[in-house]
């Protein structure tokens, strides 16, 4: 008789890996609460902090473009880093430098210590935030699942503006801004050194790296992509783009809350952000259908016209012409259009006009 044996499936087929889940739950946590301590924060805090250092708003937010600069610099470093040795001694060592700095933060007198403690959080953004979460995330998931795995910590961490920048006006507004900040640093060590020392690991096992995906370019091949796509004037019109736009979100995100409390709203108010649409599952925002009913292609309906007795019969129908706005669809209708014309003899004849 035979006998049927039980094998327990690989967990590590097909990108499927029990662990790398764990990693992108940890990782959404991390980056909400990292993006709510390192940089919402300072939207809040910006105008109580200027009147405690006694500094113009420009002074004062001049800190933070240092501590994004410092970030953006640090992204190649700390990118060579995880390609060599993965992203839990990096994330864990920067989510304590960066409790840290935090505490500092709270403790500064003097515009020139702010910026000195603003770049050392840059340094540890680029650390701890997206760039080195999503490397980590890369490595674990095959093409046909990463998208998922980033796009929940995507959506996860995109509501730490929703959570902290309220917490941190009402924090503010019982504390003071050296409170809040000594607040947000015991929830930044509590929370994000833990998650990235034991649930972040290094790459799975090289069976698992084997269904990854194709090999990647060899180092000349690589030059060689970068080199053409440097020489492309559209590559430098997608780079100006996106500059332009993260730098309005940028400037509006700093500035909105001091606008507002500048103009006698309170701050537990004004840092509490308006509701976005929700987001769907591929990534897109979900509006209801009168939002975006204009911008829908409608297909023709038809309807009776009642005429009189200069025209056709009653009860005729006529379809309603298709959107004016696509040509090709509106001649790919024939629409009818009957007049009463009178001929050479005076007779009267119907005739259907088709637009060209």
């Amino acid at each position: 008789m035979p006998t049927t044996t039980t094998v327990p499936a690989d967990p590590a087929v097909g990108g499927h890996h029990a662990h790398g889940w764990r990693i992108v739950a940890a990782l959404a946590v991390t980056s909400a609460v990292g993006y709510g301590t390192l940089y919402y924060a300072y939207a809040v805090l910006l105008r109580p902090m200027a009147v405690a250092l006694d500094a113009s708003t420009t002074a004062v937010t001049g800190a933070l473009t240092a501590s994004v600069l410092a970030g953006a610099v640090m992204a190649v470093p700390v990118g060579r880093w995880l390609d060599h040795h993965g992203g839990r001694a990096l994330m864990t060592a920067g989510s304590i430098t960066a409790t840290a700095l935090l505490v500092a933060w709270s403790q500064v007198h003097s515009i020139t210590q702010l910026y000195a403690v603003m770049i050392g959080i840059g340094i540890t953004g680029a650390m701890v935030l997206y760039e080195p979460a999503f490397a980590v995330i890369v490595s674990w998931f095959t093409p046909d699942r990463r998208a998922t795995a980033l796009l929940a910590v995507t959506i996860v961490a995109g509501f730490a503006s929703t959570i902290f920048m309220p917490l941190i006006g009402l924090l503010a507004e019982h504390l003071g801004w050296r409170g809040a900040l000594l607040v947000l640093a015991v929830i930044h060590g509590v929370v994000t050194v833990p998650l990235h020392a034991l649930a972040v690991r290094w790459r799975p096992s090289s069976a698992t790296t084997a269904l990854a995906g194709p090999t990647p370019p060899d180092p000349a091949q690589r030059s060689a992509i970068v080199k053409a796509a440097m020489r492309d004037a559209r590559f430098w019109i997608l780079a100006g783009t996106l500059i332009a736009q993260g730098a309005a979100t940028s400037t509006m995100t700093v500035h909105l809350v001091g606008y507002l409390t500048g103009r006698g709203h309170p701050a537990t108010f004004a840092a509490t952000p308006p509701p976005s649409p929700p987001a769907r599952p591929d990534g897109r925002a979900e509006f209801g259908s009168g939002a975006c009913s204009r911008w829908r292609p409608r297909p023709p309906r038809r309807r009776t016209r009642r005429r009189g007795r200069r025209g056709v019969r009653r009860g005729q129908q006529f379809p309603v012409r298709p959107p004016g706005r696509d040509l090709h669809a509106r001649c790919a209708y024939r629409i009818p259009c009957t007049q009463r014309a009178r001929g050479r003899r005076g007779h009267r004849r119907r005739r259907t006009l088709v637009p060209r």
